[in-house]
């Protein structure tokens, strides 16, 4: 009888051991024993998915809010499809929104991110079969260097806003039109006229130092969605402010822009400019033109700029620029965004505005 007892102590030991490595499993993998009710499916392309693996959480918050389903490569355009699982009970999310691939710690597993955008009288609500548009790729090991590396270098950050700003700004060097239906002709209009527009009025940007706020005012704010960069800023804070709120802060945020471009025009240097076309715009509402930009010492750099189709008009228009893989909208982003949630929108617009008196003085 002790031997059968004894027998029996050790069989409900292993089944306890095989039942909490199993609970183990599915908690490290962060699978449920229940499942998740409805669901719906999003897309999602990435230019670089580092080792995202199928079943890999969506999170927001760090609350899992869906499931990586498929991962597929587009033969068109040779990127990276993500098919997402999201669970219904966990809300839908403004096409706004966006997404990035992101890494548990510095050795885990990588995950996907998902950000609320903000809600608006034009903006729509994701359904299923959609695609976000607005997606963030994984880093990996060379481009987080190259961004230290970038990120110490103050001159080159100069330089490369310059180019920037002296890029948008040559739009309008002419009076000939932009077909602004083709985000390809935008990018190549402001590209082919940088060097004409900016050899053309050194002379008076150096003589008349407030000239360059009026010629910012009239031919870069036109090609650059401001509004949305703002809304974008505010993020999902937008919908706890109020109408004139949100019009302050997209005024302050507009001359903030306005004031930046401003004091960094002047570091622009001659640079041969190529741009790399994207074709693949027809059924899509935002995108990325990849631009390269070569000095007199045969240094490149790499440029992305990401362009919006205002449903509406049908224009395709500059909402932010990626420089060496840092875009500045992210890290206004980061910089206003989380000052927003800890102090209140009325101080971040209070700040702007100082910091545009002080570009002022």
């Amino acid at each position: 009888m002790s031997q059968k007892k004894v027998e029996l102590w050790v069989g409900a030991f292993v089944i306890a051991a095989m039942f909490s490595l199993a609970i183990l499993a599915f908690s490290v993998t962060g699978l449920s024993l229940r499942g998740e009710g409805n669901s719906y499916t999003l897309y999602a392309s990435f230019t670089n998915i580092g080792g995202l693996k199928t079943r890999a959480p969506v999170k927001l918050g760090g609350v899992v809010v869906g499931r990586v389903e498929e991962i597929s490569l587009d033969v068109e355009t040779y990127t990276p499809v993500v098919r997402l699982t999201m669970f219904e009970n966990k809300g839908f999310y403004p096409e706004t929104s966006s997404i990035s691939i992101l890494t548990s710690g510095l050795l885990g597993d990588q995950y996907i991110s998902i950000q609320p955008g903000f809600i608006d009288d034009d903006i729509d609500m994701l359904a299923d079969g959609d695609t976000i548009e607005d997606t963030k790729s994984a880093l990996v090991l060379e481009d987080l260097i190259g961004q230290f590396i970038y990120s110490i270098n103050k001159d080159r950050i100069m330089r490369i806003l310059s180019i920037v700003c002296a890029l948008l700004l040559s739009c309008f060097a002419y009076a000939t039109p932009v077909d602004m239906s083709d985000p390809n002709q935008v990018i190549h209009s402001v590209s082919t006229r940088t060097l004409a527009r900016i050899t053309a009025e050194q002379e008076r940007l150096k003589n008349e130092s407030d000239y360059i706020k009026v010629l910012i005012e009239e031919e870069l704010m036109p090609y650059f969605d401001y509004k949305y960069a703002a809304y974008k800023v505010m993020g999902s804070h937008l919908r706890s402010t109020s109408a004139a709120q949100r019009s302050n802060f997209v005024d302050a945020f507009r001359t903030y822009l306005v004031n930046t471009y401003g004091h960094i025009l002047f570091e622009y240097e001659q640079q041969k400019v190529e741009v790399l076309d994207n074709p693949h715009f027809k059924d899509k509402k935002i995108i990325s033109i990849a631009v390269r930009i070569r000095d007199d010492k045969e240094q490149v750099t790499q440029l992305t700029f990401k362009l919006r189709k205002n449903k509406k008009t049908g224009q395709w228009k500059v909402f932010d620029v990626i420089a060496e893989g840092v875009s500045m909208l992210n890290t206004k982003q980061s910089e206003l965004g989380e000052l927003i949630r800890k102090d209140g929108i009325d101080q971040v617009i209070e700040l702007l505005k100082q910091k545009n008196i002080e570009f002022s003085s």
